[in-house]
């Protein structure tokens, strides 16, 4: 812990990492503390967002919402969603410095982080500057080792079962 505050990721297979976060979102929003809430490699059109966003003491950044399945892309249309993450990055550290949270949420960052989508050694460096004033919540399906390292929450999320592997897609209010 820095200052007493700690860094928290949430990630793993199975479902609930994006739900955890944003339920410390909540929480620290209720006890009258500013947070600051973004995500990566999304559509900006989760429910969570739309409600969060209603709460004075929480800033949601949106940044430029992902083209696509980046598994489907092509390697110029990858360069393309790695500038776009990137320049959602550039938004959220210009938002912390104006806002100073007690709380920052970056959702899907460890996947934006692990495909190369966000600069690790710059936006780790951007983590522990704001660890000294902000507790800072990471998710996304893997961690990395030096992250895991630095963490003072490592929750692993295990599917046991899903719906999605049966076929059923996402739904609106319980997925996104």
């Amino acid at each position: 812990m820095v200052n007493g505050h700690a860094l928290h990721l949430y990630f793993g297979e199975g479902k609930g990492k994006t739900t955890a976060a944003m339920g410390l979102a909540l929480r620290a929003a209720g006890q009258g503390r500013s947070v600051l809430v973004s995500q990566f490699l999304k559509t900006n059109t989760t429910g969570e967002l739309n409600a969060l966003a209603k709460l004075d003491n929480v800033r949601v950044v949106l940044g430029e919402p992902v083209a696509g399945l980046t598994m489907g892309m092509s390697d110029a249309e990858r360069e393309e969603e790695r500038q776009r993450q990137r320049r959602n990055f550039a938004r959220v550290c210009e938002a912390v410095e104006a806002v100073a949270p007690d709380l920052i949420v970056l959702d899907e960052f460890l996947v934006a982080e692990r495909f190369g989508y966000l600069d690790s050694a710059q936006a780790v460096a951007c983590i522990e500057r704001w660890l000294a004033h902000a507790e800072v919540v990471l998710t996304g399906r893997w961690a990395s080792e030096d992250l895991l390292a630095r963490a003072d929450y490592a929750t692993e999320m295990v599917k046991h079962r899903h719906p999605y592997d049966a076929g059923v897609m996402a739904r609106r209010g319980i997925e996104f």
